[in-house]
């Protein structure tokens, strides 16, 4: 007992420890060991300050003395020179290894935005590339166009819509957003990289759900962590568009109408419509689902028509016009039998409704008799029975699961991953039960769940679960008479 009391009093004889706010910027106290009453701080604002700490409080406090460090061309002599080095010195100490790559980063990725000539590049839109089918072209993966962007699981990916520069972007499980521009650029041709042919910045804490480009000089990102951003490419800077309040994950996104009008699907079965035409951003929420919305897509000509696809095993359609905060109904439900991964309008007429479901099955839904329906038409919407394709969707938990996209260059055509062996990306027409073109390559050998078209060139980029982009890029071959006059001997016989 008695040595507990002689802990106990030691203990409270020590002085507590208060803390004080001295200065906006980090500093080195030293105490006078004559007077206890007075210490002296050391600031990165270039000021020495005496205290007295019997003065000192939690608001704002005054010093005894305030001694501003002298410049060189105050005739300071070599007394400057010394506080030049102690400057310096406190400045290292002060800059951890996180603070130092930080830096080193923002240094490189601000090299990467110049290389790109955004700032000087003409920024037009450009008219949107109509190509027929793509019968003639092959595509081929070089050693070169496979890259290490980002460090954990891919979840989206884009392509910057420029045709003279080559730009992938990618997003992953933590929140990182990577520009990737390949060595080797359009048609080939070498692009200058000086060295740095990634850009890696993290906007997000979760996800990033979806990319978009709604022009050659910003990128719309999304994430799981609440939050829509906007990248300016000619600043290299992330700024915040909308952040949901109730801290709805946010699961994907698309412009509806105009790029100044969002889309959003949240894991709270919302949807959400983000107004950014007023100064002041205005929402409007949806509950359209009981369950989590995986992805959220508009009619490309109805733009009323919107649809959804939900862990609650359906993909319904909607009528934006007559959706309210209260109860909706769905113009049309379509059940599936498992969790949908995402339900996306083909390009161009919105002919075509394709839907991945963890049933391990691809539904294309002919959807062309929308463009028929009137709007004082209240009848129930019948859809026919949708062309289903069997494949395996199982990705399990260390994969993203995998996303159908179609090619905005051609009407009817999508990109899917495959879980097959050996390694390989599905090209399908809708209707079809059967891919038109599989790509392989030796220097493929992963599930790439997320594949998507560039919007005017031959190309198609892919991104695997350990952060790795692959582009795919494609050449018109030639056919010759003899290929044609076979072909049409095996379709007569």
């Amino acid at each position: 007992m008695a040595r507990k009391r002689a802990q106990l009093a030691a203990r409270l004889s020590q002085p507590q420890r208060k803390s004080q706010r001295l200065a906006g910027n980090s500093v080195k106290v030293q105490q006078d060991e004559r007077f206890q009453c007075c210490i002296a701080t050391a600031s990165l604002d270039s000021t020495v300050c005496l205290w007295d700490a019997r003065t000192m409080s939690s608001n704002e406090n005054t010093p005894l003395v305030t001694l501003p460090r002298q410049d060189e061309d105050s005739g300071s002599g070599s007394g400057s020179g010394s506080g030049s080095d102690a400057e310096a010195e406190v400045e290292a100490v002060e800059i951890t290894e996180y603070e130092r790559k930080r830096r080193e980063n923002i240094q490189r990725n601000l090299a990467f935005m110049q290389q790109m000539g955004v700032s000087t590049a003409k920024i037009l839109a450009q008219e949107d590339t109509v190509l027929e089918d793509d019968d003639g072209v092959e595509y081929s993966l070089a050693d070169e166009d496979v890259t290490k962007a980002v460090q954990e699981r891919i979840y989206s990916v884009a392509f910057l819509p420029r045709t003279d520069r080559l730009v992938v972007a990618c997003g992953d499980k933590v929140g990182h957003v990577a520009l990737w521009s390949p060595a080797n650029g359009v048609n080939g041709m070498k692009q200058e990289n000086s060295g740095l042919p990634v850009a890696l910045f993290r906007p997000h804490n979760l996800p990033v759900g979806q990319l978009i480009f709604p022009d050659s000089a910003k990128l719309l990102s999304t994430s799981f962590d609440s939050t829509v951003k906007e990248f300016d490419l000619r600043a290299a800077e992330f700024s915040v568009v909308y952040e949901a309040d109730d801290n709805a994950g946010i699961t994907s996104m698309v412009t509806a109408g105009t790029p100044q009008c969002l889309y959003i699907s949240c894991d709270d079965g919302t949807v959400r419509l983000i107004d950014r035409r007023a100064p002041k951003v205005k929402t409007s929420n949806y509950l359209l689902h009981e369950k989590k919305i995986n992805t959220v897509h508009q009619h490309p000509t109805l733009d009323f028509c919107i649809a959804t696809a939900s862990l609650d095993r359906t993909v319904c359609l909607w009528d934006a016009r007559k959706i309210s905060s209260k109860k909706n109904t769905p113009l049309v439900t379509l059940p599936h039998y498992r969790s949908i991964n995402c339900a996306y309008f083909s390009p161009r007429d919105g002919a075509w409704l394709v839907t991945v479901g963890q049933d391990s099955y691809i539904d294309m839904f002919d959807t062309s008799s929308l463009a028929d329906r009137k709007p004082s038409d209240k009848s129930a919407i019948e859809l026919p029975k949708p062309t289903r394709v069997r494949h395996n969707n199982m990705t399990g938990r260390w994969l993203t699961k995998l996303h159908a996209s179609w090619d905005p260059k051609r009407p009817n055509q999508f990109v899917i991953g495959c879980m097959e062996h050996p390694r390989r990306v599905q090209i399908f027409r809708a209707g079809r039960h059967r891919p038109v073109r599989e790509l392989k390559s030796d220097n493929f050998a992963s599930v790439h769940s997320i594949n998507v078209f560039h919007p005017h060139l031959e190309l198609i980029a892919g991104g695997n679960s350990s952060g790795r982009l692959a582009l795919w890029r494609g050449e018109k071959k030639e056919v010759k008479d003899e290929d044609v006059k076979n072909v049409k001997t095996e379709k007569v016989s």
